[in-house]
């Protein structure tokens, strides 16, 4: 189960005991309000009405655009939808990476029974109890694996994150644009981040 969906499901059972209001009351409250925009929604509930940042942006995210690109909101529902998360990540011109992403999951799995692999709109994150890594396509000719990888040096195979950076744990890229890349050395990574991605 993704660590979001989690999140959300028991951010909206305390909702109504924590702000004396549901998630549709909360929707009806922002709508008679008529903000422009969602990120000035967002400042109201947070200066407001004390939202943390991250339950103030989805709340606002899902008056402004219900049904879009925000994670399902109960555990049920995930899992259903997760096989068309992927599906449309690989679909029109990524249709040629999949193999590269079967492959490259087929290997997240043999790394241990905690990994698990929890699609979203825009990748794939691997967690074991924490973020391990990420899969997602790039233009259609290859696919980013993000690791999560702390200070270990950067190559010119093993990249830097870059825009992925920041607060992300994900701190490094491999390029892999070919199953003859996915080879033992993207193996010794991607251990090594899962190794990393156990609870400390």
């Amino acid at each position: 189960m993704h660590p979001g969906v989690l999140m959300i499901e028991r951010w909206i059972a305390t909702l109504p005991a924590k702000t004396g209001r549901s998630v549709e009351a909360w929707l009806a409250e922002i709508d008679s309000h008529g903000f422009a925009k969602p990120e000035v929604c967002s400042r109201w509930l947070e200066t407001q009405h004390q939202f943390s940042a991250k339950a103030a942006a989805w709340l606002s995210g899902k008056a402004f655009a219900p049904g879009g690109q925000q994670l399902a909101e109960s555990s049920a529902d995930y899992l259903t939808a997760c096989p068309g998360y992927v599906d449309r990540l690989f679909r029109g011109r990524n249709a040629g990476l999949r193999p590269l992403y079967d492959n490259l999951v087929a290997l997240a799995h043999s790394l241990g029974e905690e990994l698990r692999i929890c699609p979203t709109h825009s990748c794939v994150p691997l967690y074991r109890q924490r973020l391990v890594a990420d899969i997602r396509p790039s233009g259609g000719k290859r696919i980013e694996l993000g690791l999560a990888l702390a200070d270990e040096p950067a190559s010119p195979r093993l990249a830097a994150a870059g825009s992925r950076g920041g607060k992300s744990r994900i701190t490094h890229r491999v390029d892999i644009a070919s199953p003859d890349e996915i080879d033992l050395q993207v193996r010794r990574w991607l251990k090594q981040a899962y190794e990393r991605g156990a609870a400390e």
